[in-house]
């Protein structure tokens, strides 16, 4: 197949995609982080103070976008079955239960990879064009399906 079937192949299979698809986030972590890979099960346990240390020991900081989100947004409604405005209202309702750590918030994408770079426990999630070219000390999550 040529380059031109194939570069038309993928932007017919990404036009055919509904709004909020896996392809539009990417989930990640600090590079120090072990865990390549969770289910949407631990990802949903995580982002709702279910699970509040990671399997090395290390304890979990969620970063999330100060404003609303479409990466956020899209992980809500794809991985986790409601809207970005029930999620972060979950996670204030965890946060004030003592259930989780407060997240750590960030005004942009920039903002968001250092956060997650500079805390051994973070885990955010970002726009799959953000996470284009993750810095070293982050790393993406496989999630699984």
């Amino acid at each position: 197949m040529t380059f031109a079937c194939r570069s038309l192949a993928f932007m017919a299979l990404v036009a055919a995609a509904p709004a909020a698809s896996a392809a539009e986030y990417v989930v990640i972590r600090n590079a120090a982080n072990s865990t390549p890979s969770a289910t949407p099960q631990q990802v949903k346990a995580i982002l709702l103070g279910e699970t509040q240390v990671w399997g090395s020991g290390t304890v979990v900081q969620v970063v999330l976008p100060e404003t609303d989100s479409p990466a956020l947004a899209g992980l809500a409604t794809d991985l986790l079955g409601m809207q970005e405005a029930e999620l972060r209202k979950r996670i204030r309702a965890a946060v004030f239960k003592g259930e989780m750590r407060r997240p750590l918030g960030c005004a942009n994408d920039a903002a968001c990879l250092d956060l997650v770079k500079a805390n051994r426990g973070a885990f955010a999630v970002m726009s799959l064009a953000a996470a284009a070219h993750l810095p070293d000390g982050v790393a993406a999550v496989h999630v699984k399906r």
